[in-house]
């Protein structure tokens, strides 16, 4: 494979990746607050926002190791979309600490 054609590759699983988390959001948090299922975690006391994205990461993780080399029993979720869950997963907790970093920043500025 080429640099170009890598690259070309890279391109379309970003866009799959943008727009799943489109999608996703939309239909899991709406319009008004992005990281509103996110944080529903901490309103309910359970854990933090950050906590809950790594723990969803460990899940997706683990069904890649779980069912590698087998045939899956989940026929309408392919292994790439496993992957790319997992990419959008660490985009949203990347959100999740720069929100962290904002407040804390803001906090230090008293």
């Amino acid at each position: 494979m080429t640099h170009e054609e890598h690259m070309r590759s890279a391109r379309l699983f970003f866009d799959a990746c943008l727009e799943v988390l489109d999608r996703k959001g939309l239909d899991y948090s709406g319009t008004e607050d992005a990281m509103s299922n996110i944080r529903f975690c901490e309103k309910l006391g359970i854990c933090s926002s950050e906590t809950f994205l790594l723990g969803r990461i460990g899940e997706k993780f683990k069904r890649l190791l779980t069912t590698r080399g087998k045939k899956l029993a989940v026929k309408d979720e392919k292994r790439i979309d496993t992957v790319i869950d997992i990419v959008n997963y660490f985009e949203l907790l990347s959100e999740v600490w720069e929100e962290n970093e904002k407040i804390l920043d803001n906090k230090n500025m008293l």
